[in-house]
């Protein structure tokens, strides 16, 4: 026994009724997943940014060290006398604003999930590849 004819009225209007309705409900599923992926790409430049600029301020406050005397060349020197080449090159690497950044930039990326490089166009080492 049916409980509604297929072909009346009733059951027209609550077939339409359910089908606008459920396509509604997809629509606004899909919108809301959409500005989750966006806000969520938006945090992460947002701490990519974050992790630049204290790089940034890393770099600037060797620089400083330079400026003040605190590293000097004779110093490294002295750092680097009877130690091994690898001892030496990181104690050098320390000193230098740049790798120091790069260092602390890397280390700190590792921990947010995420990676910085610095692309290449026809790179030789793969790592250096852009991303497509």
């Amino acid at each position: 026994m049916r409980l509604m004819n297929i072909h009346s009225v009733g059951t027209k209007v609550v077939a339409i009724t359910m089908g606008v309705l459920t396509l509604l409900g997809i629509g606004v599923v899909v919108l809301y997943a959409n500005m989750q992926k966006q806000q969520m790409l938006d945090h992460k430049f947002d701490s990519a940014k974050q992790l630049l600029m204290v790089s940034e301020s890393i770099r600037d406050k060797v620089v400083d060290n330079w400026d003040k005397g605190i590293f000097s060349v004779e110093l490294l020197k002295q750092l680097t006398h009877n130690k091994s080449h690898k001892e030496a090159a990181q104690i050098v690497f320390a000193s230098v604003p740049v790798a120091n950044a790069w260092s602390v930039v890397q280390q700190k990326a590792k921990e947010g999930g995420f990676r910085f490089k610095a692309p290449r166009v026809n790179a030789r080492n793969p790592k250096t590849k852009p991303m497509n």
